[in-house]
């Protein structure tokens, strides 16, 4: 429950809306002459009827309002300068019994005649008395009204206002001077303020609204009222009201369920009923002004409301000294691996992200380098916004990797993983392309795309599916088995295929009589789709290890595998089918030392040789795919070497051990066998090879 409460009284209504939302009426103080400048305070006041359901107030402890028997009014006594000025002698009137409060004022240096009561919060209107009896009243209908009422209903919802310092829930109040009765209508409006503006800031706080009216519909008047006359004066005030917000209260986000609620006292004849006609809204935010020319009728009725909707999304032109400068680059720079750190602060109002999300479902392009990314749209996409007006649109957006570190870069991940490429956008319905460099190709991918505003939107790409595959490079390096006249990288290789194979020019079948039948020719021109041949570095007779060999020329030359890795131009895929050598001549196998670097491994091992193979081609080619073959010939030592490494590094392996191949003499397969080779690689690394 509440404990005593201190309630400042306005004296013209003694209103204590400002805190509970009472209408209140009173009794004048009435001087009683004494020795002593002793007056005797009389004070009535009367709890009002709810007008309606949206004007209930709930306290912070849940009790609705009621007189408890502890309040206590407080007054400011004094002359007419000290009682305006605010420094006049406060004193407490106790409560007698429920809204009656009763005692004596002790007037110390002032005399009976020239008194003054007021409400220690205000000195907008007074009562006064003097030793002729008398007795002044004066009401104020204000053109500006505050909103004093910080009640609040709902979830973050409006604000119940209550203003000028009047009562307004039931629309009229009173006031009781000695045995003269006066009584004044108004009519209330209930203002619910809604809607987001297209170009309003999330933050925006109402300042005030103001409604104005054409000539003869006058809105606020001011009513003087003397002795036991009746009103001395209804003057006009002017055509137009402010209602004033002193509670921050944001605007956006609201729709007319759950509006900003101001209430505004305007004035109407007593006893009578006529039509208004609102011309125009403002309302002003710490941000903006909002202006609207409207033509709304309403009747202004004694005691009566009208409810006024203003929805700040129809129509209402926006200005402001600092317009919203809302920039949308079309080339942007990205500087971490995350889209939303790309994004970070910069999706606002009259923007869109759009999450790029750059995958790979088979391998085609994993591990390729992002250099950047663009999307190029039928319709503006960038540009520079001034407060919603777009200047200087673009129909292209494009973010760039911003280091020139080619390590640095983000790479195409193997799907469900994905390199992020937060792009800001402009908001709308968008077909277009995106283009997508990276250190190998440019991939295009034909995509519309819905950008809602403030929101982000998310975008796979799979470079398994680009609108154009581009074709890729494939090296092989190899023994005599994958050696053909004329197909080698260098005339000084020695060469098995075709002048070593029996079969050529006896058995057209089977014989291996042209590069279009070996292997890595069916397998790069038969069985993939997006393939050609970079570089072939076959030597017949060829161990991996390193190895000098005569060459065809009769020179001495290094001639191993890791002697020759080298060789390639500009490869995305290499195939190594090697160790049958190694195998027939028993080479020593040696140990896996995967964590020596490339010039510290023991190249005269098998092991050791073969490892060092795999880092030169993976340091030399960026991003290279390498496919390792295991040849049905190999002991079984050199085979599960080729298994093991191909383990160690994450590479696709193709074993033949245990498969029928057919030869045409010793080691070497027929062009039937090559063509099994082909499509068992084609089908074991389907997923590497487009």
């Amino acid at each position: 429950m509440y404990k005593a409460r201190k309630i400042p009284v306005a004296a013209a209504s003694l209103c204590l809306v400002t805190w509970l939302c009472w209408n209140c009426s009173h009794e004048d103080p009435r001087a009683v002459p004494t020795g002593s400048n002793i007056v005797e305070v009389h004070i009535g006041a009367r709890m009002s009827p709810v007008y309606d359901s949206e004007a209930k107030i709930t306290l912070e402890d849940g009790i609705t309002p009621s007189w408890e028997g502890n309040e206590v009014m407080e007054l400011l006594v004094g002359d007419e300068s000290s009682v305006s000025s605010g420094t006049g002698l406060q004193v407490s009137v106790p409560q007698t019994s429920p809204g009656v409060f009763s005692g004596t004022v002790d007037l110390g240096k002032y005399t009976i005649d020239d008194i003054h009561f007021v409400t220690v919060s205000s000195t907008d209107t007074y009562i006064s008395g003097n030793a002729s009896s008398q007795w002044y009243f004066r009401w104020n209908h204000a053109s500006v009204q505050n909103q004093a009422q910080a009640g609040v209903f709902g979830d973050n919802i409006g604000l119940y206002a209550s203003v000028s310092g009047a009562q307004l829930s039931d629309g009229k109040g009173g006031i009781n001077i000695d045995n003269l009765s006066l009584n004044w209508s108004h009519s209330l409006l209930k203002l619910n303020v809604y809607g987001t503006h297209p170009w309003m800031d999330e933050d925006e706080i109402l300042r005030s609204v103001t409604l104005t009216v054409g000539d003869g519909n006058r809105l606020v008047y001011d009513m003087e009222i003397a002795g036991d006359g009746p009103v001395r004066n209804l003057s006009d005030a002017g055509n137009s009201l402010t209602v004033n917000l002193q509670e921050e209260c944001t605007v956006a986000g609201r729709d007319s369920g759950n509006g900003i609620m101001l209430w505004a006292a305007v004035s109407a004849a007593a006893g009578t009923s006529f039509s208004s006609e609102v011309t125009g809204v403002t309302v002003v935010t710490d941000k903006a002004t909002y202006s609207k020319d409207v033509s709304w009728s309403y009747s202004r009725t004694p005691g009566g409301l009208c409810k006024l909707g203003i929805n700040l999304v129809n129509g209402y032109a926006r200005s402001s000294e600092n317009p919203t400068v809302t920039d949308v680059p079309a080339a942007q720079s990205k500087y971490y691996m995350s889209a939303a750190r790309d994004l970070e602060g910069k999706v606002v109002k009259g923007t869109a992200g759009m999450r790029v999300m750059l995958q790979d479902s088979k391998f085609y392009a994993t591990g390729e380098r992002i250099l950047y990314v663009k999307y190029t749209s039928g319709e503006d996409i960038s540009g520079t916004l001034v407060d919603g007006e777009l200047t200087g649109g673009s129909k292209s957006v494009t973010l760039t990797w911003a280091s020139d570190d080619p390590v640095s870069r983000p790479a195409v991940l193997h799907a469900p993983d994905a390199a992020e490429f937060g792009l800001l956008c402009l908001p709308g319905s968008h077909s277009g392309t995106f283009e997508v460099k990276t250190s190998r190709y440019t991939y295009e991918f034909t995509r519309d795309v819905t950008l809602a505003e403030r929101g982000v939107t998310d975008v796979v790409l799979d470079f398994a599916s680009p609108d154009v595959q581009p074709v890729r490079k494939v090296g092989i390096i190899g023994d005599s088995i994958s050696t053909f006249e004329d197909a080698v990288v260098s005339t000084e290789y020695a060469l098995y295929y075709p002048m070593n194979d029996p079969n050529v020019g006896v058995n057209p079948d089977i014989a291996v009589d042209s590069k279009e039948k070996t292997y890595w020719w069916r397998l790069i021109y038969d069985y993939m789709q997006h393939g050609t041949l970079d570089v072939n570095s076959s030597w017949s007779g060829a161990k991996v290890i390193h190895e000098m060999k005569t060459s065809r020329s009769g020179k001495s030359m290094a001639g191993g595998f890791v002697d020759r890795a080298y060789d390639f131009v500009d490869p995305d895929i290499i195939i190594i089918h090697g160790g049958t050598n190694d195998s027939n001549n028993d080479i020593a196998l040696g140990t896996y030392d995967w964590d020596y670097p490339i010039g510290q491994l023991d190249v005269l091992k098998y092991r050791s040789a073969y490892i060092q193979l795999v880092k030169m081609l993976q340091a030399r080619y960026e991003g290279v795919h390498i496919i390792i073959l295991v040849g049905d010939r190999l002991k079984e030592e050199y085979a599960e070497t080729n298994r093991q490494v191909a383990a160690h590094f994450g590479l696709p392996c193709v074993d033949f051990v245990g498969d029928t191949i057919e030869k045409c003499k010793g080691s070497h397969p027929t062009a039937p066998a090559f063509d099994f080779m082909a499509s068992k690689i084609y089908q074991t690394c389907i997923d590497y090879l487009p």
